[in-house]
């Protein structure tokens, strides 16, 4: 069975040439900049079917690989086994999860499980100019989004990954 994207998802890719982040990333994308982003934890009965799987599934699942891209493997890894650790054979509330994972890391999670994962809000950065002085180059970037996320930004030579920053 063979799916095609609609609207602007389907201007990027066609289901079966990509891979299911990349589809996931589409249909929130596309929800997203048609402003029916709702809270995921929000009153299901009122959601169509597409905003639904956009936001509960989709969203969280994309907001959680945006946290393991910001702490990395290791640290995101430590998070899970210290929430496993704090709650197995318990029942744990949603905060839970953000208090196990703010005290393994050490980090103010605020801005990911309000803001991210809890809301409507969206984050969206922009590219403002680029500077070049020398062989470095000086980038203006502002947030039009409503969510003040950890930004990362690599800089790339043929190919190759040259410097990675992470913008708190």
């Amino acid at each position: 069975r063979e799916t095609v994207l609609y609207g602007l998802a389907g201007k990027l890719i066609h289901e079966s040439e990509a891979d299911h982040y990349t589809k996931q990333y589409a249909y929130y994308l596309q929800c997203a900049r048609e402003n029916r982003a709702s809270s995921p934890d929000g009153d299901v009965t009122n959601m169509s079917f597409d905003n639904y799987l956009t936001q509960v599934y989709y969203k969280t699942s994309l907001a959680f690989e945006y946290l393991k891209s910001y702490m990395g493997d290791s640290l995101f890894d430590a998070c899970l086994q210290r929430y496993y650790d704090d709650w197995k054979f318990k029942h744990p509330e949603p905060g839970d999860l953000q208090t196990s994972f703010e005290s393994a890391c050490g980090r103010n999670l605020d801005w990911f499980f309000k803001d991210m994962i809890l809301s409507d809000k969206k984050t969206d950065y922009a590219l403002c100019y680029v500077k070049h002085n020398g062989s470095r180059a000086i980038l203006g970037i502002r947030n039009d989004g409503q969510v003040n996320a950890p930004l990362e930004v690599s800089a790339w030579k043929d190919s190759v990954l040259i410097e990675r920053y992470t913008i708190d």
